[in-house]
């Protein structure tokens, strides 16, 4: 069972992904972190986690992964 200070911390994160999804410009934010390489905090309405888990898909997707 998480301690009261990781449960905040989760539900604070929680309501940060919701607002940065609201944003007009999630989508730039997210190519942002993507191509700079942010390894810490939310951005295009994602965690640093969901961003490395999704990262090669998304690199995929707009054209910027090389395979040679």
């Amino acid at each position: 069972m998480p301690d009261e200070n990781e449960t905040l911390t989760i539900k604070r994160k929680a309501k940060a992904v919701w607002y940065c999804q609201q944003c007009p410009v999630v989508e730039d934010c997210l190519r942002y972190a993507y191509e700079n390489n942010i390894q810490h905090g939310i951005y295009g309405g994602m965690t640093t986690k969901e961003r490395r888990k999704n990262r090669y898909k998304w690199k995929r997707e707009n054209g910027i992964y090389n395979n040679a």
